[in-house]
């Protein structure tokens, strides 16, 4: 199978698929069943705090400020929701610096759990600039790549790099101890391969180099 329709068979597998927690008993949750469960990156401007988890609810505004700049920036307008002022706080996703400011010991203490309840792999953030390089920490869990490239700050210029692939390996597998696969399931098997680097000119810093053998079925 071509890595076209690969994709396109897990596009809609996943697509037609409801979370896990609501799917039949005999799957179970064993990764076995859903390997992929959190394989998805988290990008955002700031990050998701982990004391506000939940994306707030923003109600649609018809009128917008002019432009900022050259126009002073007016602030939310007089109306705005609880929920608007959340969102563009200190404490929301596109404000919020903790992942880059707090100590290691910190944040790699609280990740885990904001990973579970997004169903995320890792957190991939701009918003506090290095300048001088991109910053992984957490085994690749947190990532930080605003290096600030823009000329008004002239910090280094950098990309990063990822590349994932799924790549099936056989067509059967075996159902793990204490679980067993639905009748109608196709049990397979993929190779994971994820490499995720920063670039600069003339090198390359590698954060994450992973490798693993998944099992899962098709429905």
């Amino acid at each position: 199978m071509d890595r076209a329709s690969l994709a396109r068979k897990l596009h809609r597998h996943l697509a037609s698929s409801p979370p896990p927690e609501s799917r039949p008993s005999e799957y179970g949750l064993h990764p076995q069943f859903f390997p992929l469960s959190h394989a998805a990156l988290s990008f955002l401007h700031g990050g998701i705090s982990p004391t506000r988890v939940s994306p707030p609810e923003i109600t649609k505004k018809e009128r917008q400020p002019p432009p900022h700049p050259p126009n002073p920036y007016p602030g939310l307008p007089g109306d705005a929701t609880d929920a608007e002022h959340d969102l563009y706080g200190t404490n929301g996703p596109l404000w919020y610096r903790g992942w880059a400011l707090d100590d290691e010991h910190v944040v790699c203490r609280e990740v885990d759990a904001v990973l579970e309840k997004t169903g995320t792999r890792r957190l991939i953030m701009g918003h506090t600039p290095t300048f001088d390089r991109m910053v992984s920490r957490c085994d690749g869990k947190i990532i930080l790549i605003d290096t600030g490239i823009s000329s008004a700050y002239g910090g280094v210029l950098s990309a990063l790099d990822i590349k994932y692939s799924l790549i099936p390996i056989d067509d059967s597998v075996q159902s793990a101890p204490g679980t067993r696969a639905p009748a109608s399931a196709k049990a397979e098997k993929y190779l994971e391969q994820e490499i995720i680097q920063a670039i600069y000119p003339g090198k390359r810093d590698v954060f994450v180099s992973h490798e693993r053998e998944i099992a899962g079925h098709a429905l």
